[in-house]
């Protein structure tokens, strides 16, 4: 598991709560959050704010944009789908919109 702020972590569960709602933003979650983000190629600086990631020394060559191209073996690997479930808000949420 990689080391992460308190900084980092309090902003990625701000993020999550606009983006989801306050019960899924969780602590959980935004380590994970962060940690997938870390395994894409992000560089962190702004891994809390999309909106300025054109501050990132990658922006134009930004790698999470391409990850999914580069390594389809991992969508559904252990951290993605610990990650869908608990966006979804746990496992009978995530099993209902699986069979929506």
């Amino acid at each position: 598991m990689a080391e992460f702020t308190e900084d980092q972590i309090q902003a990625m569960i701000k993020t999550l709560k606009d983006e989801f709602n306050p019960d899924i933003a969780t602590r959980e979650l935004a380590v994970l959050e962060l940690e997938d983000m870390k395994r894409k190629g992000c560089v962190l600086e702004f891994a809390n704010r999309f909106d300025e990631c054109h501050s990132c020394t990658k922006a134009h060559n930004c790698p999470i944009l391409t990850w999914e191209k580069r390594h389809p073996e991992y969508a559904n690997d252990e951290l993605a789908i610990k990650i869908k479930v608990l966006e979804a808000g746990g496992e009978e949420a995530y099993k209902k919109k699986l069979e929506a």
